[in-house]
């Protein structure tokens, strides 16, 4: 099934895809099981995460998310972009798909804590001390880039860019969109977590969909995560990022 109309090639083939999927794998497991050999016989930090530990983790994350466009750029080159989907996107579509996602955003996040008073379970979510322990190590301009930039940047290639242009071709838009958003949201590891960045991955694959641009769904994670630094960072609680 097609994608976009306005796309000049092709999305990501299955054995792209595939590739890869095996090389993210190799190193996300390949630097968990590096620390976990180098850290062998030692105490891990039980309050807060070293500034070179979340940094490292954070970039080696990133990193790993933006392989999965590397065997793309090795069969296509200058053509891999236009295969994720970077097509020139209206700037309309920004301030119409961005209004609907971040809107979405602030529902589910009352939501989640809605879910969360009912279950008794805690309120917070472990990604708002996952943050402030950055920016009390890293400062706000290494967090916004870290956390606000590269972060957005490298998921939305990877799961709204490889993942969800593989599958659009075969599949109609909401299959597609929940099956890239699936792992997406597993990422997230607490279930409240999990539950919100999954509706939300939908949610910007339609923005991706609707606006013909993977650049929509980028701005529009780049902004919700600067929103979500820059709030934690002012000691307000603002929509979790995803």
């Amino acid at each position: 099934m097609p994608t976009d109309s306005a796309a000049t090639e092709p999305p990501p083939t299955g054995r792209e895809v595939l590739a890869g999927i095996v090389l993210v794998a190799v190193i996300l497991f390949g630097a968990f099981g590096a620390v976990l050999w180098l850290t062998r016989g030692t105490d891990m930090p039980d309050e807060r995460p070293f500034s070179f530990d979340f940094a490292t983790a954070i970039l080696v994350q990133n990193v790993g998310f933006l392989a999965a466009a590397f065997p793309l750029l090795l069969t296509r080159r200058a053509r891999a972009f236009a295969a994720l989907g970077f097509q020139p996107a209206r700037l309309r579509d920004f301030f119409v798909w961005g209004a609907v996602v971040f809107v979405s955003a602030l529902v589910l996040r009352q939501a989640v804590g809605l879910f969360q008073q009912v279950t008794g379970r805690p309120v917070q979510v472990p990604a708002y001390d996952v943050m402030s322990w950055g920016l009390a190590d890293l400062g706000l301009p290494a967090m916004l880039f870290l956390a606000a930039l590269l972060a957005p940047l490298a998921e939305e290639i990877a799961f709204r860019g490889v993942i969800f242009g593989w599958l659009r071709r075969r599949l109609s838009f909401l299959p597609a969109a929940i099956l890239q958003a699936l792992p997406f949201g597993l990422l997230h590891i607490q279930l409240e977590h999990v539950l919100y960045a999954t509706l939300l991955g939908v949610m910007l694959a339609l923005a991706r969909e609707r606006g013909r641009s993977l650049w929509v769904p980028v701005v529009i994670h780049v902004v919700i995560n600067t929103v979500a630094v820059t709030a934690i960072f002012l000691g307000i609680e603002a929509p979790a990022s995803p």
